[in-house]
């Protein structure tokens, strides 16, 4: 009987630092998680920005494209 609850003491013992040990995992990561979160929305803004003025310049050599077409076709 004795050697019963020394093995639920036990286990109960084992399951308490396993999940004490994952919780202060979990502080110490999440800091870092919050830091590249905030990176990542950062790198997104700057990602909109750039497909922005891409399609931008796109826009602007599809149109000196076109008047480069009308000059040749004038000259010829």
């Amino acid at each position: 009987m004795i050697i019963s609850w020394i093995f639920v003491f036990m286990t109960a013992a084992l399951i308490f630092g396993l999940i004490l040990e994952t919780l202060k995992r979990i502080k110490r990561i999440e800091p870092k998680l919050k830091i590249a979160y905030r990176e990542r929305g950062y790198a997104h803004e700057n990602l909109e920005s750039m497909y922005e003025e891409i399609t931008a310049t796109e826009e602007e050599l599809r149109e000196q494209y076109d008047q480069l077409i009308d000059n040749q076709r004038k000259l010829t």
